[in-house]
């Protein structure tokens, strides 16, 4: 992560992540069959991981 972030601008750098224990996968949702993301979906699932960062 510390390479990625010496390489990517100031607003693109990574600041915090968390690990999901079950993945994603096209069974609960979180994918499409192509495989694509479902963004509102993941963000939906897992909005408290989203916000905790931004909650002081």
């Amino acid at each position: 992560m510390t390479m990625a972030n010496a390489a990517a601008p100031r607003a693109e750098a990574i600041r915090a992540f968390r690990a999901v224990p079950n993945g994603f996968g096209t069974v609960g949702g979180l994918m499409t069959p192509s495989p694509g993301l479902r963004r509102a979906a993941i963000v939906k699932a897992y909005a408290a991981d989203v916000e905790e960062p931004y909650v002081s």
